[in-house]
């Protein structure tokens, strides 16, 4: 049946609801005056929400900011190349070669290109090393 309870008197549940609830106002009563405590502590848990709330806030616009700064699909051209500065295919062809160059290319034998693999590029030539250095050291010296 329960604890405090008799098989004699079956109605005497409501009586311990009765009690029970008497119980209850009691405690809630003696816990009145540790309200102020309560809402010390709730203004302390709102305040740090709103701290957090903040901090999430600054975060997004930040991360907004960064977004919109990375995409450079909105600029013109021209602020691109302020951004990157002039491609090599432009500055190649705007360039005239100097004549130092010529001469050390008339000087070093035919070299042929390779296929570009993964960004580097490789030649393969008819000379030793110690031929190349050769060359190079000459063609210093006449520079001189």
């Amino acid at each position: 049946l329960g604890l405090g309870a008799d098989s004699n008197t079956p109605d005497r549940w409501t009586e311990h609801i009765s009690e029970f609830d008497d119980i209850l106002s009691k405690l809630n009563a003696s816990s009145a005056p540790n309200s102020t405590v309560n809402s010390e502590d709730e203004e302390r848990d709102k305040d740090v929400e709103a701290a957090g709330k903040k901090k999430r806030k600054r975060a997004k616009n930040l991360y907004t900011k960064f977004k919109k700064h990375k995409n450079l699909s909105s600029l013109s051209e021209k602020e691109l190349t302020h951004i990157f500065g002039e491609s090599k295919q432009e500055s190649d062809s705007s360039l005239p070669i100097p004549l130092e160059q010529e001469k050390s290319s008339s000087i070093e034998p035919e070299s042929k290109p390779t296929e570009d693999l993964s960004g580097i590029k490789t030649v393969t030539s008819s000379l030793s090393l110690s031929e190349y250095f050769n060359l190079k050291k000459t063609a210093i010296r006449t520079e001189n």
